[in-house]
């Protein structure tokens, strides 16, 4: 470690005796005072007869304060100026670094180079250049072409392995490798590398320096390496480190020696004049107060038992007063009779900061997970009730062996409706609606537009009567069919006019105009409330739902970006009527369909309902028996359905995901193995509704996936498609 005291920002001295002769030595700071050598001599021969201790000593015309440092071979003396105010000449910086940086880089054998972790293109300086034998002309090669032109084929493999697995958190790290040159030359390198954050907190790019010790490595090879080798790989070693942000100190055992090199004055901001601190001084100077008393405890134990490491990582303010987190390893040794530790400091402030941000990253994954789950769990068991009553709701009205009376009709209408509002509720509650871009994509199918309307009206009419505002719906034109998802379509609706009727005043109106244009169907939805300002248009539509203080005229407003993306998801559209803030109109365009909403005739179709709730099974029996053309068979548990499949081979499988003995998940991959059931369309039937329930189950093999509560029409024509599509299941013995 004598290269530490040589590049010292504070003035030293060495001094060395062998026999009657006195060696006396400079450092570069010590060069620079303007000092006559007669003086420097005069000072050394002075010094040379005390023994280790500090006093007050003169230099020329400088009054300075000494420290003498006892080494085996002399003393070293640290001198800095009683009077901090004396003019001295400022300090080289670090000039033997730099110098043999300079040196290293001139003779072709150090590089520096910075690659991007995504992608793998990099930047190399000339040097790199000249190591390689590559033309600068053809650019810096991508991490593939590197590996393929440049690495030894022998070392390809596991270099490209490390690369791959150090690009996954921030650090520093080093490799070694052999290169092939155009020219067919053998190189051995020698790379240490600093992995960097990008902009997102990730790794972004890689930045390190390469060292040509081809003549080194063939040694080692050979078993000739020498004791001036090793020391000259350990002096590049150090230089890169300590470009790399490492200071590097030594002590010896009774704390009196310490050396500090130019990176320890930078890592705390001390300066330059000052001589290092003693073990207990940088406790006192530079650890946070609440570490101070632990860190004590720890280093004066070890230094008791002579322990042969300490590692710790504390915090430090440094005399420009940043705080750092600071990794202080600890090396003790004994040489000749003497204890001697060296360590080295690394400022990991912001590795720390990153681990930091993971483990918030991870927790804040977790409670995301969690939360989804719990969402999951809740719309599971909210939905699976509500399931039922909409679904018999809905048979009931379409039992056409007992119909019902008009009075019946119109109770078991007030009940759907109610049944729907509830639904939506679930799905606004949860975030599960369509009206979320994650969605599975809607069905669009023909609806009748009366149909939309009179559910539009059994929805809105209470509010809007609670509100004492009035409600006028045009009567459209028969057999007036659009193209949509009758359910998301409806909710979509519902937002929007029930937004217009919190915001009008007690004594409005809310008008639906109707307008047929070729191919489109043109809602005009106007009302009597106050005009909406510019600002207000914007924030409606195009901010997040933040609404702001309650107006007087009724409820705050409220953002309505779903509904206008799940407008377009229905291949509509919704805009302001009038381009200018003249009033509120709103005009939603949805596309007709030439076609009528009667069922086709269906061919024959085998399937398989595996559910283990007798309400759900009774329903979906209840819906297959309006298409005479399906057989219908059914399991209430996974072993009892995957028996009847391999006896009954059926064309299509509803499989709810929660089944009492083994989960559907089990079922589908044991169903998939089966080599006779090869052709048989698997179906997730479930009340998990969550975009992510939807895309696992996708991924996971099933061909579709069909929520809870069930709705009549996506249900009916689900099987409709079915049915259409190719039978590929065998047919039974």
């Amino acid at each position: 470690m004598d290269q530490v005291w040589r590049e010292a920002p504070v003035a030293a001295l060495r001094l060395t005796r062998s026999g009657p002769r006195l060696g006396v030595e400079r450092n570069a700071v010590a060069r620079a005072w303007p000092v006559a050598d007669a003086d420097w001599q005069q000072l050394a021969l002075a010094q040379a007869r005390c023994a280790p201790g500090e006093d007050e000593v003169q230099l020329g015309p400088m009054p300075l304060h000494c420290r003498r440092v006892g080494l085996p071979d002399g003393l070293l003396l640290w001198l800095t100026p009683l009077n901090p105010r004396t003019p001295l000449p400022p300090p080289a910086a670090d000039p033997l670094h730099a110098e043999r940086i300079a040196l290293l880089r001139g003779l072709g054998r150090i590089g520096l180079y910075l690659r991007d972790i995504v992608g793998g293109a990099g930047r190399w300086d000339a040097s790199m250049f000249e190591i390689t034998g590559l033309d600068p002309a053809g650019g810096t090669p991508d991490w593939a072409r590197f590996l393929a032109e440049c690495v030894h084929p022998a070392d390809r493999e596991a270099l490209d392995r490390h690369y791959q697995g150090v690009q996954h958190e921030a650090g520093r790290g080093e490799v070694h490798f052999r290169i092939l040159r155009p020219d067919g030359q053998e190189r051995w390198l020698h790379s240490l590398y600093d992995i960097r954050p990008g902009p997102d907190g990730q790794p972004g790019q890689l930045l390190g320096v390469v060292v040509d010790d081809t003549v080194i490595g063939q040694r080692v090879e050979a078993g000739e390496r020498s004791m001036t080798e090793r020391d000259a790989l350990a002096e590049q070693s150090r230089m890169v480190a300590q470009a790399m942000g490492v200071g590097f100190w030594q002590r010896d055992g009774q704390g009196q020696t310490v050396l500090w090199d130019t990176q320890m004055y930078r890592l705390y901001g001390r300066a330059a004049g000052r001589a290092p601190p003693s073990m207990h001084e940088w406790i006192d100077e530079y650890v946070l107060p609440e570490q101070r008393d632990s860190v004590r405890r720890t280093l004066d134990a070890d230094v008791a038992a002579w322990a042969s490491a300490t590692l710790v990582t504390v915090g430090i303010c440094g005399d420009d007063g940043v705080l750092r987190q600071v990794r202080a390893w600890t090396r003790r040794y004994e040489r000749d009779g003497q204890r001697i530790a060296m360590g080295m400091h690394l400022d990991v402030s912001e590795q720390i900061r990153q681990e930091a941000l993971q483990r918030d990253a991870e927790r804040s994954a977790r409670a995301s997970r969690e939360k989804s789950a719990f969402m999951a769990r809740m719309s599971h068991r909210l939905r699976t009730p509500l399931n039922a009553v909409l679904g018999f709701a809905q048979v009931m009205g379409q039992d056409g062996q007992e119909p019902l009376s008009a009075r019946q009709r119109e109770r078991l209408a007030r009940i759907d409706a109610a049944g729907h509002d509830l639904l939506a509720m679930i799905d606004d509650v949860f975030e599960l609606a369509e009206l979320g871009a994650d969605s599975a994509p809607p069905t669009r199918l023909p609806v009748p537009l009366a149909a939309v309307l009179t559910q539009l009206r059994e929805a809105v009419e209470p509010l809007a009567r609670q509100r004492g505002v009035a409600l006028r719906l045009p009567e459209p034109p028969a057999g007036l069919h659009l193209a949509t998802d009758r359910r998301l379509l409806g909710q979509a609706l519902l937002h929007l006019t029930a937004h217009a009727v919190r915001r009008n005043h007690p004594g409005g109106w809310i008008e639906l105009r109707l307008q047929a244009e070729p191919g489109w169907c043109a809602l005009e939805l106007h009302d009597g409330g106050p005009a909406l300002t510019l600002q207000q248009r914007e924030l409606l539509f195009d901010a997040p739902s933040q609404p702001p203080a309650e107006a007087a005229h009724g409820d705050a407003l409220v953002g309505l970006d779903l509904v206008r993306q799940a407008l377009e998801r229905l291949g509509g559209q919704v805009d302001w009527l009038h381009p200018q803030a003249t009033d509120s109109a709103l005009v939603v365009r949805l596309p007709l369909s030439a076609a009528g909403s009667e069922p086709t005739v269906v061919p024959r179709l085998s399937l398989l309902c595996v559910e283990d709730n007798p309400v759900n099974l009774m329903l979906v029996q209840e819906l297959v028996s309006m298409r005479p053309g399906i057989r219908f068979f059914s399991a209430e548990d996974g072993e009892t359905g995957l028996a009847l499949a391999r006896a009954e081979r059926p064309d299509v499988v509803l499989l709810d995901l929660h089944l009492p003995d083994i989960p559907g998940q089990t079922v589908l991959t044991r169903l998939r193995a089966d080599p006779l059931l090869a052709g048989c369309r698997v179906i997730a039937l479930s009340a998990n509704a969550m975009p992510e329930d939807i895309r696992d189950a996708l991924a996971l093999g099933f061909d579709d996936y069909w929520t809870k509560p069930i709705a009549f029409d996506h249900f009916l024509a689900g099987l409709d498609r079915l049915a259409a599509g190719p039978v590929t299941a065998p047919d039974a013995p």
